[in-house]
């Protein structure tokens, strides 16, 4: 006998003949209690009412509807639940109900001896549940009763087979015969199929499946495409860092050290270089305008404050070591670590100065007495190159005239120089003199000026001029050793133009010597000579060899020379608007211009790498071919909307120091230029994908950065697209959502071909600050039946922005670091529009049930591995996916074949006139299927006594399979319920593989201490991965009758 596990079909209950006396009894107490409880006004009054809801009760009692609840679900919740929402559903929609199930449990034993209804049911066995509305106070109502009467069959046991399902579980694959591969009723497409492992296959293992597909689909659909090209100022570089007001730029390694106007030194890391970034500053006192780095010291021309020296040790915290006054604005610096040389431009030249109108005069060499005459002073600066006295001879003194620098009025001298008597009248003159050299001075030290001749004569010496007054508050006049109390008249002098400093001692520089400059601006050092861009005056060289540089050599430029390289025998000169001039320079006495190349904008500095000149040119970058000096040639220029003002270059990137509009450093590759450069080479390569059709696909462009613009329409000329998009400019916000609109716009125009796919392809490096909202405008174009692609190009992109735009519109993310990342990305893009347009897809079935280990990028839906087939790829067109079925499934119960891929597979294709073409697949893999499944039977029941029964239980093996040993759970109730009584354990069985093997059941008596409805489960931890399909059966084994009373109040009202 075998049952099986679905709930069991409602029984029929018999009297015992030992409660019939207590029947009776009971029987006419019912009478009584099912009598109506309403008061007889409120029932006359609704007598109608009252006949429709009783005789609708007496209908669902008649009918079995409310016997069949409590022999489902007994005394619970649910019988009411269910008695209610039927009654409700047959009720006019006006009416509510609420209903009481009371339980009145037989006391045999009682009843035998009172036979009277409290004795065969005592009050404490009553019970009661409500469901439903509660009935209102002032409500008029129905009120009727129902009586329902279960016993349970009395003495041993029995069964209540449970009816065979009307299907049973069919394999996961129906078998068909094997079938060769074939050709397809349509434009000769072959399928074919393949299935790893071959032969038998079991249950639990991985099935891979290979379908593939060769032929001709005949074509696909137009497509409209609008490329959504982001031109806003970030595509100008691939890595930028923002500072003040960058003026120079030097590179040590990973360090790029800017001299950053009124914000000092900014150190930047360029250990990435497409991702620079601040890590320490230097706020400087004055204007930093250049900087020169040598070995761990920067050294900043910083305007007037002069030259700074900062520790960059640590780059993260640079830090000022020394300052050293070099007069004028300090413009260019350049290190050679012991020695650094310092451009500086000014018109003025004096330090400190007292000039009043001659009242009183200082002898010198008249007698004894006066030989000397000094005036002291406190310098400002840090050094001197001359000075400015008033004087005159008396008579005609015939030696000459000492000026001379002390540093004590009676001390040794530091440097001088002289005035003849034959340059001087018997009236004062104020003469300039200069000393030898810049002498080094302390500032905020006392100094002398000391005037001497070497020989006194009553008749003929020197006067100096002063006046009878303080003057000057940072010194006094001397004649001799005593302190006149009064000021001469004088002025300390200094140069402005190349200063050379000693910085052999980092904390305290001291200037070595001064050569005069017109115009400066830059320096480069090559060997023993010195070059300077000297502005107006041109480019100038100095020997450098002695602490004084001196000038040998000058050529001069027709514009306004800014910077100066040097490569080989040749001096690159950044000559302003005359652009790039190129001077030879092998003999730097005797430099001579060999080459020019006109520059669009102001070339403002240049650095030659290789044969190639750099050329940052205000509004542009220039690349220059001067492998021949003598004709320079243009390479490329990537256009700029900022302002370049100077350059490095190391290992192929550019760093470009820029002051205007985004102020700071800009980084890009040399070779592929900033990210707009690059992105215009990937967009062209998306232009020349070869499988657009040039007569039908059409393609626009639409550039944004603070608004949008409709560059081109939409076209099959592709070569108009190309050029515009070569002569896009970066520059200004990013508005992405107008330029999604503006795409859709244009998709939406007369000029879309209705047959035609539309598509939007959106590239951007930033995140939108400007214009419309992105989301929006996703929207919008996804309403129009648009699919954007979006792509993001560069570290700095907006992720989730352009994804959400690509899942708002059914297309997809993409992120490119590279041109060569942004061109395969466009080229990816280009092949799934393609394979959109083409439309061709394999439908694999997967029944319910299946276990998919690897969906070979396959999509999964509605029961069913969707996979989008590239047409125009090679053939033959394949799809593999891989799935098992697992042992537990009843899907795998009873099949000895499986047949692969399962009915309901397809291969779905668009025509060459566009329609959509579905065919089904007809070549099968047919092998051999094994599992392994237990079947349970209770053969039959004994009770020994009271609570206690012995089964008789078979257990076989019906699979294939054989099965390890196992065990047998024994239940009291449905054992979903957990009341488990006892298990015993089973041995191993056969199958039907195994013919050898005479075990392919084993049958057994079990005792398992209580009656009532009693389960057998085999297996029941499926510690075997079996078929679970017929592993349990039930048997309902009673000593002793069991008898219960239901009665089923209802009231029933109208709602208000």
């Amino acid at each position: 006998m075998n049952h099986n596990f679905i709930p069991r079909k409602p029984r029929a209950f018999a009297f015992s003949a030992d409660v019939v006396l207590a029947l009776i009894l009971v029987t006419s107490l019912f009478v009584f209690l099912s009598a109506p409880t309403q008061p007889s006004p409120q029932l006359e009054e609704r007598r109608v009412a009252d006949q429709y809801v009783d005789d609708l009760f007496v209908a669902l009692d008649h009918s079995g509807f409310m016997s069949n609840e409590l022999d489902v679900n007994g005394y619970s919740s649910t019988t009411l639940q269910n008695v209610y929402t039927r009654a409700t559903s047959l009720l006019p929609p006006a009416y509510d109900v609420f209903l009481t199930l009371t339980r009145y449990p037989v006391d045999v034993n009682s009843c035998r001896s009172g036979q009277d209804f409290q004795s065969c049911f005592p009050d404490v066995n009553v019970s009661s549940l409500n469901y439903g509305t509660t009935l209102p106070s002032n409500a008029s109502f129905v009120h009727g009763r129902r009586i329902f009467l279960q016993q349970q069959p009395a003495s041993q046991c029995s069964a209540t087979p449970a009816p065979v399902p009307s299907q049973w579980p069919l394999a996961l694959f129906p078998s068909y015969p094997p079938f060769s591969a074939q050709f397809a009723n349509d434009v000769n497409l072959t399928f074919d199929v393949n299935v790893l492992p071959s032969g038998p296959l079991t249950c639990d293992q991985n099935i891979t499946v290979t379908l593939q597909i060769s032929g001709n689909t005949g074509g696909r659909k137009p497509v409209d495409m609008v490329l959504v090209f982001d031109r806003s100022g970030s595509m100008s570089w691939d890595g930028q860092a923002d500072t003040t007001d960058a003026q120079g730029i030097e590179l040590d390694t990973n360090v790029a050290y800017i001299a950053d106007s009124t914000s000092g030194l900014r150190d930047i890391n360029i250990s990435n270089y497409g991702l620079p970034n601040l890590v320490g500053t230097y706020n400087s006192p004055g204007t930093a305008r250049d900087v020169d780095v040598y070995g761990t010291y920067a050294y900043l021309a910083d305007g007037t404050s002069g030259l700074r020296i900062a520790s960059v040790s640590n780059p993260a915290s640079p830090s000022s070591t020394s300052q050293l006054d070099v007069g004028g604005d300090a413009y260019a610096v350049l290190s050679l670590d012991t020695t650094t040389y310092v451009a500086t431009y000014g018109t003025g030249t004096s330090d400190q100065s007292n000039t009043p109108t001659v009242n009183q005069h200082l002898e010198i060499g008249q007698n004894a007495t006066n030989t000397t005459a000094a005036q002291s002073f406190t310098p400002a600066l840090d050094f001197i190159t001359g000075a400015t006295v008033s004087v005159r001879k008396v008579g005609s003194p015939a030696n000459n005239l000492q000026v001379n620098l002390r540093s004590s009025l009676t001390g040794a001298n530091l440097t001088s120089t002289s005035i003849t008597p034959a340059s001087l009248t018997t009236s004062y003159q104020d003469i300039t003199v200069s000393f030898p050299s810049a002498y080094p001075l302390t500032s905020g030290t006392t100094y002398y000026l000391v005037l001497t001749t070497s020989s006194t004569n009553a008749s003929n010496y020197y006067q100096w001029g002063a006046r009878s007054t303080n003057g000057y508050a940072n010194g006094t006049a001397y004649q001799n050793s005593t302190n006149q109390n009064f000021d001469a008249r004088f002025t300390t002098r200094y140069i402005t133009g190349l200063i050379a400093a000693n910085t052999s001692t980092k904390n305290s520089p001291a200037v070595l010597g001064v050569a005069s400059l017109a115009d400066p601006w830059r320096m480069a050092v090559q060997g023993s000579s010195l070059y300077v861009a000297d502005g107006s005056a041109g480019l100038r060289v100095f020997d450098i060899s002695s602490t004084t540089p001196v000038q040998v050599g000058s050529y001069n430029t027709p514009g306004t020379a800014y910077d100066v390289s040097l490569a080989g025998n040749y001096a690159y000169v950044s000559d302003g608007t005359s652009g790039l001039r190129i001077i030879d320079v092998s003999t730097p006495a005797f430099p001579s211009s060999v080459g020019t190349y006109y520059t669009p904008g102001t070339a403002y500095a240049t650095r030659v790498s290789g044969n190639y000149a750099y050329i940052a040119d205000g509004s542009s970058l220039q690349v220059i071919d001067v492998s021949s000096p003598a004709s320079p040639t243009f390479v490329k220029s990537y256009a700029t909307p900022y302002n370049y003002r100077d350059l490095e270059i190391q290992n192929g990137w550019g760093f470009i120091a820029v002051d205007a509009s985004i102020e700071g450093i800009m980084t890009f590759d040399l070779v592929l230029g900033p990210k707009i450069n690059q992105a215009k080479v990937a967009a062209q390569s998306f232009m020349d994908f070869n499988a657009w059709d040039s007569n039908n696909d059409q393609i626009g462009l639409i550039s944004y950065s603070s608004s949008a613009t409709t560059d081109q329409t939409l076209t099959i000329t592709y070569t108009l697209v190309k050029s515009d998009i070569n002569v896009l400019v970066a520059n200004g916000g990013t508005a992405t959502g107008d330029g999604i609109n503006a795409a859709t716009n244009e998709l939406n125009s007369a000029r879309h071909n209705p047959n035609a796919l539309k598509f939007q392809i959106l590239m951007s490096d930033g995140l939108t600050n400007s214009g419309a909202n992105s989301s929006t405008a996703a929207i919008t174009a996804s309403n129009s039946g648009i699919i954007i692609y979006t792509i993001g190009f560069g570290a700095e992109a907006d992720v989730v922005e352009l994804t959400n735009i690509a899942n708002i519109t059914g297309g997809k993310y993409y992120a490119a670091l590279d041109q060569n990342a942004l061109i395969d990305v466009y080229n990816l893009i280009a092949q799934q529009i393609q394979l959109i347009a083409t439309d061709a897809n394999v439908i694999a079935s997967i029944p319910a049930g299946t276990n998919i280990v690897d969906d070979g990028n396959g999509t999964f839906s509605g029961g069913s591995l969707i996979f989008d087939i590239n047409t125009q790829a090679p053939q033959p067109w394949t799809s593999t996916y891989t799935f098992n079925i697992p042992c537990t499934s009843t899907l795998a119960c009873s099949s000895t074949l499986i047949s692969v891929p399962s009915p309901g597979t397809q291969f779905q294709y668009v025509d060459a006139n566009g329609n959509s073409i579905t065919i089904d697949w007809n070549v099968f893999e047919t092998a051999s299927f094994n599992y392994r499944d237990l079947n349970l039977e209770i053969v039959s029941g004994n009770l020994v006594g009271v609570s206690n029964t012995d089964l008789t239980v078979k257990v076989s093996s019906v699979g294939n399979e054989d099965t390890n040993a196992s065990s047998v759970a024994f239940y009291q109730s449905d054992p979903s319920l957990g009341n488990l009584i006892t298990s015993t354990s089973i041995p191993a069985l056969c199958g039907s593989l195994n013919p050898g093997c005479a075990t392919s059941e084993f049958t057994f008596t079990h005792n398992v201490g209580a009656e009532g409805e009693l389960w057998a489960v085999v297996n029941p931890a499926q510690t075997i991965p079996e078929c679970t399909y017929n592993n349990r059966d039930v048997l309902f084994c009673y000593q002793n009758p069991s008898t219960q009373f239901f009665t089923l109040d209802y009231w029933v009202w109208l709602h208000g």
